[in-house]
């Protein structure tokens, strides 16, 4: 269980040649149907437009980072 409260950036990494999953809660909820649902509407192909999921992002308020 990891708790990331709004704000503080965080990762997540696999490490090893195993594939991972995980599972995420977000509370309030809401996000959920700003980010995710769009990403799985107007993309949901492997390997993603990488520039879009970005766009979609920024749109979300979310952030990523490298």
């Amino acid at each position: 269980f990891v708790f990331g409260p709004r704000g503080v950036p965080h990762r997540f990494l696999t490490i090893g040649d195993q594939p991972a999953r995980m599972i995420v809660t977000l509370s309030p909820g809401g996000f959920e149907e700003s980010f995710f649902r769009a990403v799985s509407e107007k993309i949901g192909k492997n390997p993603p437009d990488m520039g879009l999921l970005m766009k979609l992002a920024e749109e979300s308020g979310l952030q990523f980072v490298n």
